[in-house]
Order: C-alpha cells, then structure tokens, then sequence
C-alpha cells in the first residue's frame, strides 16, 4: 500500500459478516480460537471466540437453515476465516 511504511501503526476493519468460522484453516490462513459465546438475535448468531494469538473476534452468522447456519458450540476450537477483499486498513 502506497504511502505506508513498514512498522507504520495501523487498523484493520472487518465486517462481522464477511468472516465465517470452519473446524480446519481454509486455503489462506484462518486466525485459530475457541469459542467463547453464541448470542442468537434474531436471524442472526453472534459468535463470540477468544483467538489463540490476538484480540477476541465476532463472527455473525444465518440463524436459517436456507442461510449458512452451523454453530459451534463453547469451548470448540475453531479457525476464524475472512472473504476476499472483507478488510479495510486504516492509518492512524
């Protein structure tokens, strides 16, 4: 990225959304945690895991059985997954 230098203080944002949660890291790296929490709210499933390495992370998910329902139960190791192009960096 243009105009960043290296050991430049940054943020990234995600979008809940756009991670989902799998039992094994998918082709790119998946960040590995256990799961803390599921919060159901409406149709939606609010997954709360504390990674291995790093901050805590919220993953929504379908609360449909149409949509991408899967949930993971507390104290279930999982590896948290990011879409194509779901981050943005942010200088401070």
């Amino acid at each position: 990225m243009e105009g960043i230098n290296a050991g430049a203080k940054v943020h990234m944002s995600v979008r809940p959304e756009r991670l989902f949660m799998s039992e094994q890291p998918t082709d790119s790296e998946g960040l590995k945690g256990t799961v803390r929490e599921n919060i159901f709210v409406g149709t939606d499933i609010s997954t709360l895991v504390d990674l291995d390495e790093g901050p805590n992370f919220i993953v929504r998910t379908s609360n449909s059985d149409r949509g991408n329902k899967r949930i993971f139960e507390p104290g279930c190791e999982v590896y948290v997954n990011m879409e194509m192009e779901a981050a943005r960096l942010l200088v401070d």
